[in-house]
């Protein structure tokens, strides 16, 4: 019996001693964002928030984008580690925030993306601009994720490019700098 995701699922039966329900919850990571910042985000597992063990006083920098493949899966650039719940990404262990509270951690990180970057294509073209919600160029086109094939991901690019260049953040020269990018870019952003 697969519930549809927000929903309840009711089991009636009459029940004997020794009756098993099995249930498996397949956690994924993920970025959630902080409302104020959106450059100030935290990594998740499903429920699980995941702060990277580190005590300097500085804010923690990662960089995801170029890691991506067509199934838009963290897991590129997130490696699980050897415990349950435990995750390695820019030389920081990432554990779940219920284990060890007096450890020097950080739960938040901030998000470096400076160009537009497909697998390990570069674009050439910045993407610190932001639309009026704090998103970047390359989060607009990753929201769509995960895209069935190479030309629905190009597709995505073209339309947020289009957008981007309406609104003056790309030129016509920047747009065509992305969308080449992104087209040569189909080798490397192959799910592995």
């Amino acid at each position: 019996m697969r519930p549809a995701p927000g929903s309840y699922l009711s089991l009636t039966r009459v029940w004997s001693p020794g009756d098993r329900i099995e249930i498996s919850m397949p956690f994924t990571l993920r970025i959630e964002r902080a409302l104020d910042d959106p450059s100030a985000q935290s990594l998740c597992y499903g429920p699980l928030v995941l702060p990277a063990l580190n005590n300097s006083r500085t804010w923690r920098t990662f960089s995801f984008y170029q890691h991506l493949k067509l199934d838009g899966d963290l897991g590129a650039a997130v490696k699980p580690l050897g415990q349950p719940n435990f995750f390695g990404t820019h030389g920081h262990t990432l554990r779940p925030l219920y284990i060890g509270v007096n450890d020097a951690h950080h739960i938040c990180f901030k998000r470096a993306e400076p160009t537009v970057v497909f697998g390990a294509v570069e674009s050439g073209v910045s993407n610190e601009t932001v639309d009026d919600k704090g998103f970047s160029f390359l989060d607009r086109v990753w929201q769509a994720a995960p895209f069935a094939d190479h030309g629905r991901f190009v597709q995505r690019v073209l339309n947020v490019s289009a957008e981007w260049q309406a609104r003056g953040r790309f030129t016509r020269h920047d747009r065509r700098e992305v969308i080449n990018a992104a087209v040569r870019a189909e080798d490397s952003m192959r799910p592995s």
